[in-house]
């Protein structure tokens, strides 16, 4: 693995790389890492050997540039639902039911979290990643509040 990508950097040029790809930050490295994970996985099955991560990720087929392209429509429609939610909610609810904000503040926050989730699975790095998780912690925090609020 480590000496496919130590080739293909050596003859990868950002220049050449797929308008899809760099719209979704990819770069040479990534897509050196990416195309040689692909690459030894695929050998690695022929050889009946067990599928391994690269760089702490499985070797997904990526798809008009995005890494995960069904977690990214299942992110998108989760999102959308939401969104639709929101509308619900203040379109048919009073703005004086005590709990409003509430549910208003639960629903941005969803949104946001699936936003995060759809561009971590779009292209993966540290800060998506980071975004990602803090994203799902601080809904299932909010869920659970939200919860307790209901059953009170």
């Amino acid at each position: 693995y480590r000496d496919c990508v130590t080739v293909r950097m050596r003859t990868c040029e950002y220049a050449n790389l797929d308008t899809t790809l760099k719209i979704f930050g990819w770069d040479c490295l990534s897509d050196s890492q990416y195309m040689c994970a692909l690459e030894t996985t695929e050998k690695r099955i022929a050889l009946g050997k067990p599928v391994l991560q690269y760089n702490g990720r499985w070797a997904f087929r990526r798809y008009a540039g995005l890494q995960e392209p069904a977690s990214v429509l299942f992110s998108f429609c989760n999102g959308f639902a939401v969104f639709l939610g929101i509308s619900n909610l203040v379109a048919k609810v009073p703005v004086t039911y005590n709990l409003f904000h509430t549910w208003l503040g639960y629903g941005i926050v969803c949104l946001i979290t699936w936003f995060v989730s759809f561009l971590f699975h779009a292209k993966d790095t540290v800060t998506t990643e980071i975004l990602d998780y803090l994203g799902a912690s601080t809904m299932v925090m909010l869920s659970l509040y939200c919860m307790l609020l209901r059953i009170s």
